[in-house]
């Protein structure tokens, strides 16, 4: 027989569990409380292991006992996930997983044997939700929380896990197209689905979500599955079955660790999105690389109109004569030329015929040029005081860094000599460069972020980025800082050599260098 009194806890706790009188400790939070949850979700820890052990000789249903503990998890995460200690917090997130790989064994031996269906029924939608409240209320305490990045990112696997076995099992008695099921909670949202392969592709699912921030807005994230996925064109076409079955995850909280290879400024600008496909009734993910075409997902931005102006930005520093320049005509026409100059790099570019730098320019869009400080200081170059002015040039969608100053300076040099500037540098109190939305996915081996065989494509006005990909991962958007590409300076009346080093998101660089022209003006390191 199975342990009669671990399963009698269990049902002792969730009854306690599940009343009213549960002390919520984010309103009495103290060290003797604090160690009586940890307490109590280890003890259910070692009681779920020892009742599980026994139901498996005794017959009594592992369903049973899924639902009998599905409450008390769900409790024990919503009033107490932040308070308990990291290893509680794992033995919390591993029994779970205990319990859901017995429940979908079981499931699984069931669709192919005679068992009862009493003692066969697979986890409903209520204890299947009870369990993802759980899992996402420990990942969100875990992201919170002062542990190291390995722990977290131990968690949010657990949670994939315990996800997919939840959605799996709930798919267990459903046929093709029939409606989504669907979990959403405060931590995550669940989407399953079981479809014909053939009807699945070129078809676009949209998850919707709402978020869990200070101040609550609903988001969607878009899906589509390439016709490659399942034709002979696709690489993996021979492994895939005539039915599949869909697995959405959206994390409001992107909980993986940001920096690292992409600067430790860097920062989650979205939710993470993870995206899985499997044989109907299977529990092993198909195995999807190098296809035809491209699985697209459509995921929202959260962007600050700030961090919007710098994706879009590129801050120059221009030193002019003060001794040729009054403040009068500084104001009253040095600028208005500058500036009416700058502009028109992109507005004069029309027409479908432009070509190269034209082409380049007109691609991203008529920019706003503006004048952020004017200052005054003696110039090393110069001997003398110069006017300084910090010059911003928005851009309706990103520039092309690499060769911008370049660009810039072949077409304004003459003018730039003309009006006393003698000397330009990208301004290096904006960092030189930009921070700009990517999309990435979290790499198992690597254990951190890549954007390897990913094609970002940011939509600002949408303020949403879309991740082309031809593998199905755990996507998000993080911030990569790009450079304007160029250790250089513009400086009127010198004729030497520059050399250019271009950044592409912290991977990978090269170096050319080029003759300053016959007029002056030139760049110089």
């Amino acid at each position: 027989m199975y342990d009669t009194q671990s399963f009698s806890t269990i049902q002792v706790l969730s009854t306690t569990f599940g009343s009213t009188t549960v002390p919520n400790n984010s309103a009495t939070a103290t060290t003797a409380l604090d160690n009586m949850w940890s307490t109590l979700a280890t003890t259910l820890a070692s009681t779920v292991s020892s009742t599980l052990r026994d139901a498996a000789t005794s017959g009594m249903s592992v369903f049973t006992v899924a639902e009998a503990t599905s409450q008390i998890f769900a409790s024990i995460a919503t009033n107490a996930a932040r308070s308990l200690t990291t290893t509680a917090q794992s033995q919390l997130l591993g029994s779970m997983l205990q319990i859901l790989s017995s429940s979908a064994n079981a499931s699984s031996s069931s669709s192919s044997s005679s068992s009862n269906s009493a003692s066969s029924s697979p986890l409903d939608l209520s204890h299947g939700s009870d369990m993802l409240v759980a899992a996402g209320a420990v990942l969100r305490a875990q992201d919170s929380s002062a542990s190291g990045s390995d722990a977290k990112v131990s968690a949010i696997r657990q949670v994939h896990q315990a996800a997919s076995l939840v959605l799996q099992q709930l798919l267990t008695s459903s046929v093709p197209n029939q409606a989504p099921t669907v979990i959403q909670n405060a931590h995550l949202s669940a989407t399953a689905s079981r479809g014909y392969t053939s009807e699945v592709v070129d078809t676009e699912q949209n998850v919707t979500y709402t978020t869990n921030g200070t101040s609550s807005t609903t988001e969607v994230v878009h899906i589509a599955i390439p016709s490659s996925f399942a034709t002979t064109s696709g690489s993996t076409a021979a492994n895939v079955p005539d039915t599949v079955d869909t697995h959405i995850l959206v994390f409001p909280t992107n909980t993986y660790p940001t920096g690292g290879a992409f600067s430790s400024a860097s920062s989650s600008v979205s939710s993470l999105v993870s995206v899985t496909l499997l044989a109907a009734g299977s529990y092993e993910p198909l195995s999807i690389t190098d296809l035809a075409g491209r699985f697209v997902i459509i995921v929202p931005l959260r962007f600050t109109e700030a961090q919007s102006i710098q994706a879009r930005s590129v801050q120059l520093l221009m030193e002019i004569d003060q001794q040729k320049v009054s403040a009068f005509s500084l104001v009253n026409s040095t600028w208005g030329q500058i500036r009416s100059s700058l502009t028109s790099l992109a507005c004069n570019a029309t027409g479908t015929g432009a070509t190269g730098s034209a082409a380049l320019e007109k691609a991203m869009g008529c920019p706003n040029v503006t004048l952020l400080s004017t200052s005054q200081y003696k110039s090393a170059s110069l001997g003398r005081s110069v006017w300084a002015l910090t010059v911003r040039i928005e851009y309706q969608y990103e520039p092309v860094l690499d060769g911008w100053f370049q660009r810039v300076v072949s077409s304004q040099a003459s003018l730039w000599s003309l009006l006393n500037v003698v000397k330009v540098v990208p301004d290096s109190t904006n960092g030189g460069g930009a921070y700009r939305p990517r999309c990435q996915y979290w790499d198992e081996v690597l254990s951190g972020w890549s954007t390897r065989g990913l094609t970002s494509i940011v939509d600002f006005p949408a303020l949403t980025v879309t991740c082309q990909s031809a593998h199905l991962t755990s996507f998000g958007a993080v911030l990569q800082w790009f450079s304007v590409g160029c250790n250089c300076a513009f400086v009127a009346h010198r004729t030497s050599m520059c050399t250019d080093t271009h950044t592409h998101a912290h991977t990978d660089t090269h170096t050319e260098s080029y003759v300053a022209s016959e007029f002056s003006s030139r760049m110089s390191v």
